[in-house]
């Protein structure tokens, strides 16, 4: 593993070291995943948050919580010229 600052910014990293498309996907993914596990810390969700919504295409019941991170995720890579 490369060793570096404590403080060295992840873009600022793969900005370096990753070709530009991945660099912006992988930092548009981190970005969304601090704001998810940030929500999640919070706490325990709201009881609506933690109700089934809809269904996926394998089945499985989607709750708002996994709609908001699809949402939020798939943002993230439209803004970095991903999808």
């Amino acid at each position: 593993m490369t060793e570096g600052p404590a403080n060295l910014r992840l873009e600022d990293y793969l900005s370096v070291h990753a070709a530009p498309e991945l660099s912006r996907a992988i930092a548009a993914i981190g970005r969304v995943a601090v704001w998810l596990a940030a929500w999640i810390a919070r706490g325990p969700l709201q009881a609506s948050a933690e109700t089934p919504l809809a269904r996926n295409a394998s089945g499985d019941s989607q709750k708002a919580i996994d709609i908001a991170a699809d949402r939020a995720f798939a943002e993230a890579l439209a803004k970095a010229g991903l999808r």
